[in-house]
């Protein structure tokens, strides 16, 4: 039988990083392609988490180690509206769990969600 209640001051709380951040830059330089004025530009961003807990009992099995990601875009965009860019998201590829967990009934499976793997694509959108 569980307890009515517990205190529980102190512990780490699942899905909490001690540390994280974001960053990310852009430069562009003012061009004329096929005869539109616009800017050619290249993008980064990135974000970084530290260690984290994923179970809300903490566990030496369920705990998820810090990563890093890197995502890139470079593209054109008129004074138009038009805008074309290429990107890539997890640039290097960075193997990583966004969530581990026992599930309840179960005496030794864990259970992952693995996170994106390297994606790419092209984006072309228009205003008007």
């Amino acid at each position: 039988m569980s307890p009515a209640n517990c205190d529980i001051s102190g512990q780490t709380l699942p899905g909490i990083s001690k540390w994280s951040f974001s960053f990310g830059a852009e430069g562009n330089l003012p061009v004329t392609l096929l005869g539109l004025s616009g800017q050619v530009y290249l993008g980064y961003d990135g974000s970084y988490r530290s260690r984290f807990s994923s179970n809300p009992t903490p566990s030496a099995y369920t705990g998820i180690d810090g990563y890093s990601l890197h995502n890139v875009r470079l593209g054109f965009r008129s004074e138009e509206g038009f805008n074309i860019f290429g990107w890539v998201r997890n640039a290097f590829g960075q193997d990583y769990f966004e969530q581990l967990q026992v599930p309840s009934g179960n005496t030794g499976l864990i259970v992952g969600n693995p996170g994106d793997p390297r994606t790419y694509g092209l984006t072309i959108q228009t205003q008007f």
